[in-house]
């Protein structure tokens, strides 16, 4: 089962900024979860809220924001003692940003965030001008590697048409046959389901669908391990396991 680094090594450091990432590769979770919203002026940056209020130090609409003004936010997300962190590791990076850092280094599972038509599309030329699709043909346990994602399922068509070679994958709270069976119908490659929907005879069905199962919103080492033998390919933890 592949340890999925949500948001970076979020339990030790501020999430989706580049210091939590670098913590990530520095414990050897080559397999990056990250979040991607639109600014004002269209440049994808990695944060994961609607708004800028839980994670640094302003409020207000990402969308609200320039990319210039987005990132001259620190992202500190309540973190104390990190005065001799370089500071331009702790604001909300650019997407072209992260890529271009870990770039044949990291399996990236980048989660199309926000609602805007044209995310997919400015994403997938992100993508293009980083030279990131070169690794999209590897396997899911690859690192390096790309796996696109949303919760929602008109993003991950869109982006699936733009980008038909990349692997695509839906995000869900609930578990079900109907939901995979849409994932097969639809041609994603993976279902991303909420830890308390698991349920190991759904997992084992995806496996014969030829889907793959990964699994989010793992709280505790009692749920990591109780995922251990089911066949799930991987999990996205805020910490080492």
């Amino acid at each position: 089962m592949i340890n999925i680094a949500h948001r970076g090594l979020s339990a030790k450091a501020p999430e989706n900024t580049l210091f939590s990432f670098d913590c990530a590769i520095e414990q050897g979770m080559f397999h990056l979860e990250f979040d991607v919203q639109l600014t004002s002026d269209d440049i994808p940056v990695v944060i994961h809220d609607e708004t800028v209020d839980r994670t640094t130090d302003s409020n207000g609409l990402v969308s609200s924001f320039s990319s210039n003004e987005i990132a001259g936010l620190n992202a500190l997300n309540n973190f104390k003692n990190m005065d001799s962190i370089d500071p331009d590791l702790l604001c909300i990076p650019r997407l072209q940003d992260v890529l271009l850092r870990y770039l044949g280094q990291a399996h990236y599972y980048i989660e199309l965030k926000s609602s805007e038509s044209h995310l997919a599309s400015i994403v997938a030329e992100t993508l293009k001008e980083c030279d990131a699709l070169q690794y999209s043909s590897l396997a899911p346990q690859s690192a390096p590697g790309l796996t696109i994602i949303s919760f929602s399922l008109e993003q991950v068509m869109r982006s699936q048409m733009l980008l038909p070679e990349v692997r695509h994958g839906w995000l869900r709270y609930e578990f079900n046959e109907i939901d995979i069976d849409l994932v097969v119908k639809n041609n994603l490659h993976g279902i991303y389901p909420y830890m308390q929907f698991i349920q190991k005879d759904l997992v084992q069905y995806a496996i014969k669908q030829g889907i793959g199962v990964g699994v989010w919103g793992i709280e505790k080492e009692s749920e990591y391990r109780s995922l251990l033998g089911m066949g799930v390919h991987g999990a996205t933890v805020n910490w080492l396991p």
